[in-house]
């Protein structure tokens, strides 16, 4: 039971951490195609 616990939560994490990398590099490769010479952070 503690196992499996653990691993599906690693497996959520690792979800997650993948799809906020995977939605970072798309909105920084949208806004630099929008408008690369204004980067304002």
């Amino acid at each position: 039971m503690q196992v499996n616990v653990l691993a599906t939560l690693l497996f959520a994490v690792a979800v997650v951490a993948i799809a906020l990398v995977l939605s970072q590099q798309a909105r920084a490769e949208r806004m630099a195609s929008v408008r690369p010479e204004e980067e304002v952070a």
